[in-house]
């Protein structure tokens, strides 16, 4: 096999957002051609061996699942990194050490976890990268960027037209010119000089390859919030004019799990039924809609995970030692949150290995 027929995907998440990278998953794999072999990496932390087994049940015949610790890739930097390890430590910037960890590749394919795929990524992945770093698509946001922000893209960020600021949800990297033109060194250059960086790893990438960026279109990375965040109609209408995604990537706070009418929301539900992930996403987004509870940032803040389960079966996982669990992971019950319905509650839940 030739590795053009293999491509490779790269995503980034924490035990809290597995759910949302199972939808995206299923989503890519329903658009799989049967003559590529597609290698998907999930670059994490610390992710459970329960998390881990969750998503290697995706794996089929041309779909391989594999886990990198972004950590233990970054020891020689160590005495560098000393005084930003919370800045590395957190996934949305695994992206940024894509270049250490890709050794066996010159080019691969970054993805977001908020993102459902329409088509073959196969398709973005064998266009021509040339000589450039990235294949990325214009932010949606660029037209309504307050002039504090421009000022400080110009300045900090050394771009002379803003408007060719990217999103980074999805890309598609020349990591082998990275590696040899010593990029990852430019990005934590930038991370220790430049003060405000409101968009964090995006705005590093901007910056450090803001000379070696080929555009793609707008359908390889659709941002769905500008069909209703700015209460502009025709801004809207005209980004959505003659286009097809092939990705839709759920940009901004609003997500389609915590609103489900929006457009395009239904192709996330379509691919969540799917997963084995649909009741927990099911009983998140109920908390969020009739309760007003977000349990994925109350769980992100707090390092815990968002569970429903049957109140009779509540004692019994509390319980339950690690000597005698039956399964590879157990759980530990916290305080109840809100009923949802005859016996079942929401809880904020300690999620431990045996």
């Amino acid at each position: 096999m030739t590795e053009t027929s293999i491509i490779p995907v790269f995503f980034a998440t924490d035990e809290n957002y597995v759910p949302y990278l199972g939808v995206s998953l299923q989503s890519l794999i329903a658009h799989t051609a049967h003559n590529k072999q597609y290698e998907i990496y999930i670059l994490h932390d610390s992710l459970s061996e329960h998390a881990r087994q969750q998503l290697r049940e995706f794996k089929q015949k041309n779909v391989n699942i594999s886990f990198l610790k972004v950590s233990d890739h970054l020891q020689q930097y160590q005495s560098r990194l000393k005084n930003n390890l919370a800045f590395w430590n957190q996934p949305t910037y695994y992206r940024l050490a894509l270049p250490l960890l890709t050794a066996n590749y010159d080019k691969i394919l970054y993805c977001d976890c908020d993102t459902v795929f329409l088509d073959d990524v196969a398709r973005l992945y064998e266009q021509d990268i040339e000589d450039n770093y990235l294949l990325a698509v214009q932010d949606a946001d660029h037209p309504y960027y307050i002039p504090e922000r421009i000022e400080q893209m110009k300045t900090e960020l050394k771009l002379a037209d803003t408007s060719r600021y990217f999103n980074a949800g999805i890309l598609v990297m020349n990591v082998a010119l990275m590696r040899q033109n010593n990029l990852f060194d430019r990005f934590i250059e930038l991370r220790e000089t430049i003060k405000y960086l409101p968009y964090h790893d995006q705005d590093i990438l901007n910056s450090a390859c803001r000379d070696k960026i080929k555009y793609l279109s707008r359908r390889y990375n659709y941002q769905w919030h500008l069909d209703f965040f700015y209460n502009d109609p025709e801004a809207a209408k005209a980004y959505r004019r003659n286009i097809e995604p092939a990705i839709v990537h759920f940009t901004s706070h609003i997500k389609p799990w915590n609103e489900p009418k929006r457009e395009f929301a239904d192709k996330f539900w379509y691919y969540a039924r799917q997963t084995p992930f649909y009741e927990e996403i099911l009983f998140r987004s109920i908390a969020k809609q009739k309760l007003g509870i977000d349990y994925t940032e109350i769980a992100a803040a707090t390092n815990r995970k968002a569970l429903a389960v049957p109140a009779k079966n509540i004692n019994k996982r509390s319980k339950r030692s690690s000597s005698s669990c039956e399964t590879p992971q157990h759980y530990v019950a916290c305080k109840s949150k809100a009923r949802l319905n005859d016996g079942l509650f929401l809880y904020l839940a300690e999620v431990r290995d045996c």
